[in-house]
């Protein structure tokens, strides 16, 4: 039951260069579902001019629709949060046309993944491979729904990998935004949302999750979620109901050309450590501030995504092995994991802007300054910042007397400002100070 066991079966000379993608679609095709989600209507209110009396009508229910797939014979389904999220009842259609009432197990919002389960054994399952393994150019396939074309599969290659494309919404959950796709050019589109990204073994290696287009529709580009991520996530929710996510408690960036020539690194590699949070198993552990992240347990690590990726891996109290640089000798250091907690949520709101990196401050800092709002600059490199004088720790409350309260606010005020950029804020202990720029 495999690729070369399948070619070797058919008649004639068995090539193992053939470019054929049958086994996996075959392996692969019965265990992707059709997941259909009946969206309640919504209560809206108006007034009758007529009457002038106010009046309340809700309106019908609508149906959504996306893929699934089945992961496990005893009927578990791994699809797409978005796809379930707001249903009030569930109905899976599987690849021989039988109909099931589904339920959902649990969801993780920050992945965009949730578990439903129909009651139904010995069913078709697609088993897990490894989307690390994975390389860019590897052929793939996307089985899906989309538009309601049932058991669609197309071909394509992967892209690239760990991108992060801040798909998932920040709003709701301070923890939102772990993203690592998988980017190919398999064509996807709206209903493929939760089906299988294989190999062409017919192991999952991710769930298609998004596209990126102008029209809506497909156009070149398409993004599933690593079945790294889809593990973890799956096991905890099936067996505790959630996720069990660990973090490093680090605020990092990539490593760029500015920041290898003003630290004098002998190239570009790694995550650059600019912020410790406090308490956290980084600051813990001993890692410092200017500490460039090589590798966790033996995985190189080049990018926020990458970080987010390895992290979704572990559970709180795990202990992983660090390599780090740090003034340009190799060392290693051992961590324990901890749990997400408040002040974690700098992690996942740091934009860097103008050789300036910038993060909301955490509640327990706005309530030791007793502060409303601020951003703090927590890492300067060259750049428009950095040439005022200001020095790292300041924290900006005013860009142009207009008060701001996330990075977004500071890199929106300064990009509409007509000629002169004025800063204000302070450093701790209340001394105040300001900078300013000619654009």
């Amino acid at each position: 039951n495999s690729p070369d066991a399948y070619y070797t079966s058919l008649p004639g000379k068995y090539d193992p260069m053939a470019l054929d993608f049958s086994y996996a679609a075959e392996t692969s095709v019965d265990a992707v579902v059709h997941v259909v989600a009946v969206i309640p209507g919504k209560e809206y209110s108006y007034y009758d001019l007529r009457s002038w009396r106010k009046r309340t009508e809700t309106q019908p229910d609508r149906s959504g629709s996306g893929s699934g797939v089945i992961i496990s014979s005893k009927g578990h389904i791994v699809t797409n949060n978005h796809v379930v999220e707001k249903s009030k009842a569930l109905r899976v259609k599987l690849n021989d046309g039988r109909m099931y009432d589904a339920e959902i197990v649990g969801s993780d919002p920050d992945t965009d993944l949730a578990v439903i389960k129909i009651d139904e054994k010995n069913l078709p399952f697609i088993v897990f491979g490894d989307s690390d393994e994975m390389k860019i150019g590897s052929w793939v396939l996307a089985v899906g729904n989309p538009y309601n074309l049932f058991s669609t599969v197309t071909a394509g290659i992967i892209s690239a990998k760990a991108r992060n494309m801040g798909l998932i919404s920040r709003e709701e959950n301070v923890q939102t935004g772990i993203e690592s796709y998988i980017q190919t050019d398999a064509a996807v589109n709206m209903g493929n949302s939760g089906g299988a990204l294989v190999n062409l073994r017919g192991e999952l290696i991710g769930i298609n999750s998004a596209i990126v287009s102008y029209t809506g529709s497909y156009s070149g580009y398409s993004f599933a979620i690593p079945v790294t991520i889809v593990k973890k996530v799956v096991e905890d929710i099936i067996e505790y109901g959630e996720v069990q996510r660990a973090v490093m408690g680090v605020i990092v960036q990539p490593v760029t050309d500015a920041i290898v020539k003003d630290y004098k690194l002998d190239k570009i590699e790694g995550i650059r450590v600019n912020a410790l949070i406090e308490g956290g198993a980084a600051e813990k552990g001993g890692l410092e501030i200017g500490d460039i992240i090589l590798k966790i347990n033996s995985e190189n690590v080049n990018s926020n995504g990458e970080l987010m990726e390895k992290m979704n891996k572990y559970s709180p109290g795990d202990e992983v092995s660090i390599i780090i640089k740090r003034d340009n000798a190799q060392r290693e250091i051992d961590l324990t994991l901890s749990k997400i907690f408040a002040d974690a949520k700098t992690i996942f709101s740091t934009v860097t802007y103008k050789g300036a990196s910038l993060s909301v401050l955490g509640e327990s800092e706005m309530k030791k300054e007793e502060l409303e709002h601020g951003v703090k600059v927590i890492e300067l490199v060259e750049g428009k910042f950095k040439n005022t004088g200001m020095k790292k720790g300041f924290v900006i409350t005013h860009i142009n007397k207009i008060s701001v309260k996330e990075p977004d606010d500071v890199i929106k005020i300064c990009d509409e400002a007509e000629r002169i950029v004025l800063i204000e804020g302070f450093y701790p202990v209340k001394r105040y100070s300001y900078y300013h720029y000619r654009k």
